[in-house]
């Protein structure tokens, strides 16, 4: 009995990110994507205190998500200034990334610590599945990324 063959490799733009991610990756994450109308960005809007912003599941997964979409003009206020940041990251942000088809990111529940946190993001293509962990740091009452990479 022959087996199918397969069509094309799907993965490979999802394999491209993963391995675009890992090649700069650091272990920390950060903040999320509050877009606002109106005026360009200067930065994530302090928190009063006791204001709850964005958690660090939706910083992780607006992150992940801007990433494989290329669309990065609004991350910086997301992302800790003295991360080492993954050159998918980067390249985002110096408008050098080219979009990768990505059908859907859901972030796990972050494990907190302090001004630590820990998510697991999985990003869904093609009917393939992979894992990014994400490390935040809370700075100004804010949620900012501070590190990125693939898990096995």
């Amino acid at each position: 009995m022959t087996r199918p063959t397969r069509g094309p490799q799907v993965g490979r733009p999802r394999a491209v990110l993963l391995v675009a991610l890992a090649l700069a990756a650091v272990v920390d994450l950060g903040a999320f994507v509050g877009v606002q109308a109106g005026g360009p960005s200067q930065g994530p809007e302090p928190q009063p205190s006791g204001a709850a912003g964005p958690g660090p599941e939706e910083v992780a997964a607006e992150v992940v998500r801007a990433v494989a979409d290329a669309d990065c003009a609004d991350l910086a206020p997301l992302l800790d200034p003295a991360a080492d940041l993954p050159y998918a990251v980067t390249s985002c942000l110096d408008g050098t990334a080219q979009p990768q088809p990505v059908d859907d990111v859901v972030a796990a529940p972050a494990e907190v610590d302090g001004d630590r946190a820990t998510v697991r993001v999985e990003l869904a293509t093609g009917g393939t599945t992979s894992a990014l962990g994400a490390t935040l740091r809370r700075a100004d009452g804010a949620w900012r990324l501070d590190g990125l990479a693939p898990l096995g």
